[in-house]
């Protein structure tokens, strides 16, 4: 904002309606928050039970995988690379074995569904131009 020119928003009827939605969502969802904190005090949460000890972790099951030795079961991934190495292919080749339960490699997958997320950079994609 330039010096001494006033705000847009606070000239502009509309920039200040939509504004002025914004910060009612934010104070619903403020109240909301409230509501659950409160809801949990009550029946008092305990969190340490939340987490495992030492012995809970000894004990934990075998890891599954969906593709042997590459993709564990229950888990986030993280495919990355240098730009142009594929890794598109290779989350889409991923996703459509697992899909499909086919052999990635020598080994053998677990067919499941496939949920998957991706982005290709740190920065937003411009908008296509007809």
């Amino acid at each position: 904002m330039i010096s001494g020119l006033p705000n847009p928003a606070e000239t502009d009827p509309a920039a200040l309606e939509l504004r002025t939605a914004q910060l009612v969502v934010d104070k619903k969802a403020h109240r909301a928050a409230d509501l659950v904190i409160a809801a949990e005090s009550e029946r008092g949460v305990d969190f340490d039970t939340l987490y495992l000890d030492r012995e809970a972790l000894k004990n934990l099951p075998e890891q599954g995988f969906l593709i042997p030795g590459v993709l564990p079961r229950h888990t986030y991934g993280l495919l990355r690379g240098r730009d142009q190495s594929f890794k598109s292919f290779v989350a889409l080749d991923w996703a459509l074995t697992i899909a499909t339960g086919r052999f990635w490699g020598p080994d053998p997958t677990e067919r499941s569904l496939c949920p998957t997320s991706t982005t290709s950079s740190a920065w937003p994609t411009p908008p296509c131009t007809p």
